[in-house]
């Protein structure tokens, strides 16, 4: 199967096979703290809706593989890094946290800091 939708991605323009293959990464993220998520790990937004560390680690890490292949390609999106960046000490784990997931994902093509993993979540500009 996978050969078939390396194939299938192989047919798309190169802008499309960029999109799918950051979401391909983006699943992997999710997928891989799924079972070890803590309800420590999210805050709530205004309409108290929560946020966890899998979603601004996945809209880091779809930002950073768009931006790499194609940086002209605009993101919308709907997370900013604001409450990791709020100077209380839970942001800053939660930035950790968040850190740790993305470099974890793309240890084989690079290893960002938090400052640039904050970054790279603002860049869908939500704000």
């Amino acid at each position: 199967a996978r050969a078939s939708a390396g194939h299938v991605l192989g047919s798309f323009p190169d802008e499309m096979r960029a999109a799918c293959e950051a979401v391909q990464l983006a699943g992997k993220l999710c997928r891989a703290t799924q079972a070890v998520l803590r309800a420590n790990e999210r805050v709530q937004k205004q309409d108290d809706s929560p946020v966890t560390v899998a979603d601004f680690a996945a809209q880091a890490v779809v930002s950073f593989w768009l931006q790499r292949a194609h940086p002209s390609i605009a993101l919308v999106a709907e997370e900013t890094a604001d409450c990791l960046r709020d100077g209380t000490a839970e942001g800053a784990e939660l930035l950790r946290k968040v850190t740790e997931l993305v470099n974890t994902v793309l240890a084989e093509c690079d290893w960002l800091d938090a400052a640039q993993v904050a970054a790279l979540i603002d860049r869908g500009g939500a704000s």
